[in-house]
């Protein structure tokens, strides 16, 4: 089962890689210079554990049992089972505390598969409910489409999936994160950064 399950998230993550690149060819651009960006598999991590759970209905953030004594200090990515979940917003010697993609401070710059679209995801304080800012005005969006780190800010790789359009039961499109903070035990800490 364990090897069986280990398969089915590789061809996961190889299906959102597959999208990001549909989307690039799509549009015809080469404004998020892929050729320039360190891949995320080459890129060191570094594991902690959550300890704490900072359970508010809007601001999120959790505490790992890793800080500035194992490296890790304040802007770097974590990652919870292959997926973005959040940022390093402090440091100490022994411990750190990570924003959530779902607090309502969160800002990623985004674009949205197959459609070349840039915008801002932030967060809403639930897992299920993202929201993308600074879309076009005519811009309409559908359901069962992956969102992206665009890379537009410097800092985070871009193709990294976070986010997915889904429809609810009321046949509202909403945005969900791939990541469940909430099931989160084990996170990889990394830099996130563009190799330049």
């Amino acid at each position: 089962n364990k090897i069986l399950e280990e398969e089915i998230n590789k061809l996961t993550k190889e299906r959102y890689d597959n999208f990001f690149l549909m989307t690039e060819n799509a549009n015809l651009k080469q404004a998020l210079k892929l050729g320039n960006i360190k891949n995320m598999k080459d890129e060191p991590t570094i594991k902690a554990r959550v300890i704490l759970d900072q359970n508010s209905p809007f601001l999120k953030s959790l505490s790992i049992n890793k800080g500035k004594n194992q490296g890790i200090v304040k802007g770097m990515t974590v990652f919870s089972k292959g997926y973005l979940i959040g940022t390093i917003v402090e440091s100490n010697y022994l411990t750190s505390r990570v924003l959530l993609i779902t607090d309502l401070n969160s800002k990623i710059p985004v674009v949205i598969q197959e459609t070349g679209v840039n915008a801002i995801l932030a967060g809403l304080g639930k897992k299920k409910e993202l929201t993308l800012e600074f879309l076009p005005d005519d811009f309409v969006i559908e359901p069962n489409k992956i969102i992206f780190t665009s890379g537009q800010d410097g800092f985070l790789a871009s193709a990294l999936p976070v986010a997915e359009t889904y429809l609810n039961k009321k046949n509202k499109i909403l945005i969900k994160s791939l990541a469940d903070p909430k099931q989160a035990s084990i996170v990889h800490v990394t830099t996130g950064n563009f190799k330049k």
